[in-house]
């Protein structure tokens, strides 16, 4: 007995569940298969449970009930992933982005190892040409 009044108490927290987004999707709702499928459970769970109620065929209403747990659970479980999925998403595209940010990076490194090179070719050809200026005008004054 304390199972079966536990069981109708999930299953009511599950019906209240379906029942709230029928109303906030209203028509859309039925246009989500999986939407309707968790409808259909809900009310499939039901049957049993009125079956043991009324004490007709216990057994077979619990081998049902099982099923409709074991299809709960399902249900619980594909809830749970849709939390972490998300998760997950933000977490892909954030590292996505992280990525991209890094090859810019090192592209731009690259450019500025370019610039080095570029400046160290400058810095040498002004000295060398500063060495000749200096010859020059040692030249000049002697």
């Amino acid at each position: 007995r304390v199972i079966h009044w536990a069981g109708r108490g999930v299953l009511s927290v599950f019906a209240v569940e379906v029942l709230a987004r029928l109303a906030c999707h209203q028509w859309q709702f039925f246009d989500h298969k999986i939407e309707v499928l968790d409808f259909a459970l809900v009310l499939i769970a039901y049957v049993p449970m009125i079956v043991v109620s009324i004490e007709l065929a216990p057994s077979t209403a619990w081998d049902g009930f099982s099923l409709i747990i074991i299809l709960r659970i399902w249900r619980c479980l594909r809830v749970v992933q849709g939390y972490v999925s998300p998760v997950r998403e933000e977490g892909c595209r954030k590292v996505h982005v992280l990525l991209q940010a890094q090859r810019r990076a090192h592209q731009e490194l690259q450019t500025l190892y370019l610039m080095q090179d570029e400046n160290q070719e400058e810095i040498h050809r002004l000295r060398c040409l500063l060495g000749r200026r200096r010859e020059a005008d040692s030249d000049s004054e002697s």
